[in-house]
């Protein structure tokens, strides 16, 4: 995609990464979670039906798995990239982190690959020593930040050549 000053004139990159959609192991862990219910449902109401098992132990194994379905539904980044900043928007169920880099903070901006578990650990809110700290659902392809102040931040992106472009038109 290819913007040219005029287009971003009172505009802004906007992304929204969700695990489920574009993570396929939380996809997988999902299904095995709904697979995982159904075969206790059936158990529970099994031995239920027998009496062997009371029915709070039912009703609470049930809502601990659609929860632990709807967190990995309800985790989401969303990046938002304009004239004046670099905020981020981390939402993970029952918290939510908020950043915001204004332009005179940031020393060096570039899209760059990296290695997920062997810089950070992994995918989330993740601190990685001399990495930095990263803000990242899934991939390996995000936008660096190194700050005046020395402190380096990743923000993962599924969409490094429209930010790339976007950046260009900002001329940063």
């Amino acid at each position: 995609m290819q913007l040219n000053q005029r287009d971003i004139i009172g505009s802004e990159f906007f992304e929204v990464q969700r695990i489920l959609k574009t993570n396929n192991i939380a996809k997988y862990i999902s299904l095995l979670a709904i697979a995982v219910l159904l075969w206790s449902w059936y158990i529970g109401l099994t031995t239920f039906i027998a009496g062997k098992t009371p029915l709070y132990f039912f009703i609470l194994y049930s809502i601990f798995t659609v929860y632990l379905i709807l967190l990995f539904d309800l985790f989401k980044l969303v990046t938002v990239i304009n004239s004046e900043s670099i905020r981020i928007y981390f939402y993970f169920f029952p918290f939510n982190v908020k950043r915001i880099f204004l332009w005179e903070e940031i020393k060096i901006c570039r899209i760059r690959t990296y290695k997920p578990i062997a810089e950070y650990g992994g995918w989330g809110i993740r601190t990685g020593g001399s990495s930095g700290t990263a803000y990242n659902v899934s991939g390996n392809i995000g936008l660096q930040l190194e700050l005046t102040n020395k402190k380096r931040i990743l923000i993962g992106t599924q969409k490094p050549d429209e930010i790339k472009s976007f950046l260009n038109c900002l001329n940063r």
